[in-house]
């Protein structure tokens, strides 16, 4: 969703501003992956450890 709004937005801007932001796109999407994975990996670490203490 976020590559075809940039692709809206800067469509008159040039090839070099929408490599930049497709670029910009997928190192964010990347970001939060990573994130999203260490938040539920760190989540089910501590659910998985306090289900083995009863």
């Amino acid at each position: 969703m976020g590559l075809f709004i940039g692709s809206l937005v800067f469509e008159e801007m040039g090839s070099v501003k929408v490599f930049d932001e497709r670029l910009g796109i997928a190192i964010g999407s990347l970001c939060s992956a990573v994130v999203g994975y260490l938040v539920l990996r760190y989540a089910t670490s501590r659910w998985t450890s306090s289900l083995a203490h009863y």
